[in-house]
């Protein structure tokens, strides 16, 4: 059985990880400003042949990208498994009229 002193040097380590994976996230994203509008987070599969949809936002205010990152972290608790934050504009629906 560990001691308290093992099981806290290990959740410091956790959280040690955890905020260096933050840090790699943010500084990674690109720096650009998004515009408001529908946005799709996207990854990239693990070949890099082609990305696809984990969610959509809404994004209101302008904001910069790597802000955004941080933003969804903070508050979605995303980390994307690539180490930065991707998005493009939210894809239409397709609606077939019958």
């Amino acid at each position: 059985m560990k001691t308290i002193e093992q099981r806290i040097k290990e959740q410091e380590q956790r959280i040690q990880r955890r905020a260096e994976r933050v840090r790699d996230i943010v500084d990674h994203t690109e720096n650009k400003l998004v515009q408001p509008g529908y946005y799709d987070v996207t990854e990239t599969d693990g070949g890099g042949m082609r990305d696809y949809v984990v969610f959509t936002i809404k994004v209101e205010n302008e904001i910069n990208l790597k802000d955004l990152a941080l933003k969804l972290i903070e508050e979605k608790e995303y980390m994307s498994p690539w180490n930065d934050l991707r998005i493009r504009p939210a894809q239409a629906p397709k609606v077939f009229t019958v």
